[in-house]
């Protein structure tokens, strides 16, 4: 079985936010089969927590069908800027990945799998 697309992963994300009275924003798209993808969670006013993809350790199998994401890092204030200046090293790193960008809808366990055994990183 084959690992679906970067691109259709976010499109069936951002789709499930709006159709649960969510608001979902693709903030840079990046590579349609293969980019990494970082998903940006706004609380309200309140907070912001980002995931990226886990490490590839946690994957029993050798290619995995199932994309897994982690917890990178969770900010109390909704407008600084630690978020935004570690996904422009990220970009550096890597100019094909994704960030979307997710502000209510269905809690994040009810659209990727997220592994919860990492440590933040922050």
């Amino acid at each position: 079985m084959s690992r679906l697309t970067s691109a259709l992963v976010v499109a069936a994300m951002t789709r499930r936010v709006f159709a649960e009275g969510g608001f979902a924003a693709i903030l840079r798209k990046g590579a349609e089969e293969a980019g990494a993808i970082f998903i940006l969670v706004r609380i309200g006013m309140e907070s912001q927590v980002l995931y990226g993809p886990a490490a590839q350790t946690s994957y029993e199998e050798g290619r995995p069908v199932e994309r897994r994401f982690r917890q990178l890092a969770e900010i109390d204030d909704p407008f600084d800027e630690t978020i935004e200046q570690r996904m422009e090293k990220e970009r550096r790193f890597d100019p094909d990945l994704w960030l979307v960008e997710l502000d209510g809808g269905p809690p994040i366990d009810d659209l990727v799998a997220i592994d919860r055994d990492d440590s933040l990183e922050n």
